[in-house]
């Protein structure tokens, strides 16, 4: 029974894209290891207060995070593709829609 858990800081996303996360997460997995896995599979997305957790030894609020995702904003992957931290170099790679 795979556990997949996210933790992210409260309002950064909506429920509509939390669930698309389980979704996508799960897709991933099936992707991979095949259907039968599906029903088997948990994902937890747990969320933390802004300025609950630190990167680099700083506390991170979630104006820093807003700040961060609206400069990236055009730095961000495309819909329908995701990355991931490969040999520490992020790798993209298409997902198909389900």
């Amino acid at each position: 029974m795979p556990l997949i858990q996210v933790t992210t800081m409260q309002e950064v996303f909506t429920a509509a894209q939390k669930q698309e996360m389980i979704a996508r997460f799960t897709d991933v997995l099936v992707s991979q290891q095949g259907e039968w896995i599906r029903p088997a599979t948990i994902v937890v997305i747990d969320e933390v207060r802004s300025g609950q957790f630190g990167i680099g030894g700083e506390a991170i609020t979630i104006e820093a995070v807003r700040a961060m995702a609206a400069a990236s904003h055009e730095a961000s992957p495309k819909p329908g593709t995701y990355q991931r931290l490969s040999d520490h170099e992020f790798v993209e790679a298409a997902v198909e829609a389900a």
